[in-house]
């Protein structure tokens, strides 16, 4: 994936995964939500790991989508981010 890029790819990518979505209470688009958190983001981060990491956090834990499948879109930099800001329950045995 060309880096340039890869804001607005894991942009439409999270718009995506939550266009179903409404958020608790308010019931507007949960995207919105996902908007939010980079615009505060982008006042003091504005490289594209960091953005696209922001647009993303969310798709694991809510959406169900996987790690590998992050990674293969996004690479292994976004994909740990998202994982590391992912509330997910790990089985043991």
């Amino acid at each position: 994936m060309n880096i340039t890029n890869v804001s607005f790819e894991a942009m439409m990518f999270a718009m995506q995964c939550h266009k179903d979505q409404k958020r608790k209470y308010t019931n507007v688009p949960y995207f919105t939500h996902l908007c939010e958190v980079v615009g505060i983001l982008s006042s003091f981060r504005k490289d594209p790991f960091s953005l696209s990491t922001a647009w993303l956090h969310d798709s694991m834990e809510d959406c169900g989508i996987s790690y590998d499948l992050i990674n293969s879109h996004f690479g292994v930099v976004i994909a740990e981010g998202v994982l590391t800001l992912s509330d997910l329950e790990i089985s043991g045995d």
